[in-house]
């Protein structure tokens, strides 16, 4: 892809919303699960991707990143739905299932993607290369945010996990580089280094996901 068209945003619009909102419910309702209701009793646990928008980092990151970078690599972030882990009946366990609640549902989405790419050989003709191409862009977003939420860097889900057994003293020093973690990532964006580490793991999903689109 040489350049990002007016079509390719719209076609985007659905598949990075979707990847950045239901992603954040997930761990809403993870941490439902695991006994902290804070979301739920605030009005903030929902399936509405409205719920979770947030200008900038739903909206304005993702359509600059997705400009700049031609659409090889984007990203962004929702609003984050509140947690309280006082609340889980086990602490540690519900810090680590809530962490990996984001990145799991990035997979599962990215799944239910491939599966709109199958369906669209079967759609009238007019709409099989507009809901194909949907379904890839929702695919390798969801690729993206999957392993780009598992980098260990406060404040990302993988860095939540990684804490999640450490013991407090580590912990302690770990959470330090909370204040660095933002910076640490748009570094890494700008010079190119975290394109190249999440590289790899989006190519390897996506090479799994056209072995499956094949099978059909």
């Amino acid at each position: 892809m040489e350049k990002v068209d007016l079509a390719f945003l719209l076609l985007a619009i659905l598949p990075i919303l979707l990847a950045i909102t239901l992603s954040e419910a997930a761990c809403g309702y993870m941490a439902r699960y695991c006994g902290d209701r804070t979301a739920e009793t605030m009005g903030r646990l929902s399936l509405n991707p409205a719920k979770y928008i947030d200008i900038v980092g739903t909206i304005i990151v993702p359509a600059f990143t997705l400009i700049v970078l031609q659409g090889y690599f984007m990203v962004g972030w929702a609003k984050p739905v509140p947690i309280d882990p006082r609340n889980f009946t086990n602490l540690r366990k519900g810090e680590r299932l809530v962490a990996i609640a984001s990145p799991l549902a990035n997979l599962l989405m990215c799944l239910g993607w491939t599966i709109v790419v199958i369906i669209s050989r079967w759609v009238p003709e007019y709409f099989q290369e507009p809901m194909m191409l949907m379904g890839i862009m929702g695919m390798r977003f969801n690729a993206m945010f999957c392993f780009f939420s598992l980098l260990p860097i406060p404040p990302q889900p993988g860095a939540r996990f990684v804490d999640s057994f450490l013991s407090p003293g580590a912990s302690m020093q770990y959470r330090k580089l909370e204040p660095y973690g933002t910076w640490i990532i748009i570094f890494m964006i700008l010079s190119g280094v975290l394109s190249f580490i999440l590289r790899p793991f989006v190519n390897l999903v996506m090479s799994m996901m056209a072995i499956l689109i094949d099978l059909f």
